[in-house]
C-alpha cells in the first residue's frame, strides 16, 4: 500500500500555561499542506521487519495497534522522506498518522477517525490533527481536534532542520511564559477570517508565540517550535 504524508504549519500558536508535569497548554489552528509529502510504502508482513529506519512515533503507531487489538502480524514500512527531521513541520507526527490509517485498513481494525485520533493521541500531540488533516484548530497540548472548512492557502514554506534530539523541549523550555498567550484575539480574528474566507484577514493575523524568542523575516512565521517558516501569498 502507497500512502502520503503531508506537512503542516501552524497559522497560530499561542502559549497558554503550563501545568503542574511541564507540559505546555496551548490553542493552534492546524493548516495541512502537500507542498512537502512523505511517501510511505506499507508491505505485507514480516515475521521480523527492519524498523531502524522509523522514528519513534512511526514505531509507536505500530506497537500501539499490535497491543490494543492483540495484532501478530509485522507490517515493512519504507518511507521516502522530503520533510525535514526537528523542522516544525510535523513529518514524523504525520508519518505516524498515515500509518495507523493505513494499517487500520490492513489488518481490517474498522477504527472510526474519533477512535484513531485517542490513538493518536498516545503517540504525540500534533499526531490527532493529521487523522483528517486540512485545516483545524487544536486546543489543550494541541490534540483536542476541531475541524474547520477547509480553505485553499497558497503557502510558501522555507523548509529548515534543526539537528536536535530534544529540539522542541527545549524551545518550550526557553520560553518567557508571560510574553506568551498576548495574541488570543489575534487568534479570534484569524478564526473568523477563515470562516469568512478573508484571506487578508487571516494573513494579518498570523502569529506565533515562539516568535518571542526566534527572529523571523518580515512577513514569515515560524511553524510550531521552527526552525522552518512560511509564508501566506494573498
Amino acid at each position: 500500500m502507497e500512502v502520503f504524508a503531508s506537512a503542516k504549519v501552524n497559522l497560530c500558536l499561542d502559549i497558554l500555561d503550563r501545568d503542574s508535569n511541564g507540559y505546555h497548554k496551548i490553542q493552534t489552528v492546524y493548516y495541512e499542506t502537500k507542498q512537502l509529502q512523505n511517501k510511505l510504502d506499507i508491505l505485507s508482513s514480516k515475521e521480523n521487519p527492519d524498523m531502524s529506519t522509523l522514528s519513534s512515533p512511526c514505531k509507536s503507531a505500530i506497537q500501539i495497534l499490535k497491543s490494543k487489538f492483540k495484532i501478530d502480524k509485522n507490517p515493512e514500512i519504507i518511507i521516502n522522506r522530503n520533510i525535514p527531521f526537528s523542522s516544525g513541520l510535523g513529518g514524523e507526527s504525520s508519518n505516524a498518522a498515515a500509518i495507523l490509517k493505513a494499517l487500520n485498513k490492513l489488518w481490517s481494525l474498522n477504527l472510526k477517525n474519533d477512535e484513531l485520533r485517542k490513538i493518536a493521541a498516545e503517540i504525540g500531540m500534533d499526531v490527532p490533527f493529521f487523522i483528517e488533516g486540512g485545516l483545524a484548530l487544536g486546543t489543550s497540548f494541541g490534540e483536542e481536534i476541531t475541524q474547520l472548512e477547509n480553505l485553499d492557502l497558497e503557502i510558501e514554506i522555507n523548509p529548515k532542520s534543526l539537528d536536535s534530539k530534544n529540539k522542541t523541549a527545549n524551545a518550550y523550555e526557553s520560553l518567557d511564559l508571560e510574553k506568551c498567550g498576548l495574541n488570543t484575539k489575534k487568534t479570534k480574528h484569524l478564526l473568523e477570517g477563515i470562516k469568512t474566507k478573508n484571506l487578508m484577514l487571516i494573513k494579518e493575523n498570523l502569529h506565533n508565540d515562539f516568535e518571542t524568542i526566534t527572529t523571523v523575516q518580515k512577513g514569515e512565521h515560524l511553524s510550531g517550535s521552527g526552525p522552518s517558516t512560511f509564508k501566506l501569498e494573498v
